[in-house]
Parts: structure tokens; C-alpha cells; sequence
């Protein structure tokens, strides 16, 4: 689940970035003259506010699946204190022993 939510932020900030990218290359084409460069411009700024769309559905549902497995950790750690904290103290004598082994 970890590498899905780091998957997924970095696909939004790729998105992002390539949204900002073609912001600005609308920008700059749009000094040029010509039918052509007008019909261009409209259907590149359609594409760009359907891409924004999509990119705030994309966030708002990692969003929510982020706050889903909080949500879940949250619940367990309540109804199973106790096997948190063996795991804890399992993992403090391991790494104890390794470090007492150097």
C-alpha cells in the first residue's frame, strides 16, 4: 500500500509539472497570429482544463485512500494494544542486538 500512495504522489507531481509546462508553452504560442494558431490554442487549453480535472479527481482519491489506512492503523492500534507493543519490543531487541554485536 506504502509504494501505491508513493506511486501515486509521484504521478500527480509528474502531471503537474508537464500541466505547468504546456501552461506556459500556451502562453507563448498564443503571441502567435493565424487560424491555424487560434484553433490550436483553443483545443490545448480544453485538453489542459480536462488534464487539471482529472489531476484533482487522481489527488482527491489518493486522498482518501491515505485517510482509509490511517483510519484502519488507527482502529487497530486501538482494538490490539498489546500485540503493538510485543511487535515494538521485538523490533527494540533485534535492532539491541545488533548494535551490541558491533
Amino acid at each position: 500500500m506504502a509504494n501505491e500512495s508513493i506511486s501515486t504522489q509521484r504521478v500527480v507531481d509528474d502531471f503537474s509539472t508537464a500541466l505547468k509546462d504546456a501552461e506556459v508553452l500556451l502562453q507563448q504560442v498564443g503571441t502567435e497570429a493565424g487560424d491555424k494558431a487560434a484553433t490550436a490554442r483553443a483545443r490545448l487549453q480544453e485538453k489542459l482544463r480536462e488534464a487539471k480535472y482529472k489531476l484533482a479527481d487522481l489527488e482527491a482519491a489518493a486522498l482518501d485512500r491515505t485517510k482509509a489506512m490511517a483510519r484502519a492503523t488507527d482502529d487497530f492500534a486501538h482494538e490490539h494494544p498489546w500485540r503493538l507493543i510485543g511487535v515494538a519490543l521485538a523490533i527494540g531487541l533485534v535492532v539491541g542486538l545488533l548494535l551490541n554485536r558491533r
